[in-house]
């Protein structure tokens, strides 16, 4: 069941990978097609996008993967 959608998932971002951190508390979410890394508090069930979300990636990066620790 959706219980709602961000600014993010409407960006045709291409969101390819998904992470969550090992305590739970972030998600991180691979925008390739629009060269961002997304990232989200975790909290009670509900995502919250970070203010610092999207963040670009570097001139000529491309995202293929997530690894958190």
């Amino acid at each position: 069941m959706l219980l709602g959608s961000t600014p993010f998932a409407s960006t045709d971002a291409g969101a390819v990978d998904a992470r969550l951190s090992p305590y739970g508390k972030t998600l991180l979410v691979d925008g390739s097609a629009a060269k961002v890394l997304a990232s989200f508090a975790v909290k009670g069930g509900e995502l919250n996008e970070l203010a610092s979300s999207p963040t670009p990636l570097p001139a000529n990066a491309f995202a293929a993967g997530i690894v958190t620790d």
